[in-house]
């Protein structure tokens, strides 16, 4: 079951939010457009890893809160067990 990309946009302006900063700050902060970055928060528009790592340093998240949001992107993106193959090295 994916998760819509929104939740990363949520997460995003949550903590954005709880740092007291505007669009236009973090997306400074993060060398991206705040219009791009709007689009994000609100919209759920994909991200790169790039843009997703600048938007994490902007935010100067913690390891703990930056694994949030890898988390769920992670969750996006892996498929069903009958879609790949794992293997067990050793």
């Amino acid at each position: 079951m994916a998760i819509d990309r929104a939740e990363v946009g949520k997460i995003i302006r949550k903590y954005r939010i709880g740092r007291g900063m505007s669009i236009e700050e973090l997306a400074f902060c993060s060398g991206i457009s705040s219009r791009y970055l709007g689009s994000v928060e609100r919209h759920g528009t994909k991200v790169s890893l790039e843009v997703l790592l600048g938007i994490i340093e902007g935010l100067e998240l913690t390891n703990n809160e930056a694994c949030e949001l890898f988390t769920i992107i992670r969750d996006m993106y892996t498929l069903d067990g009958d879609d790949y193959e794992t293997t067990n090295a050793g």
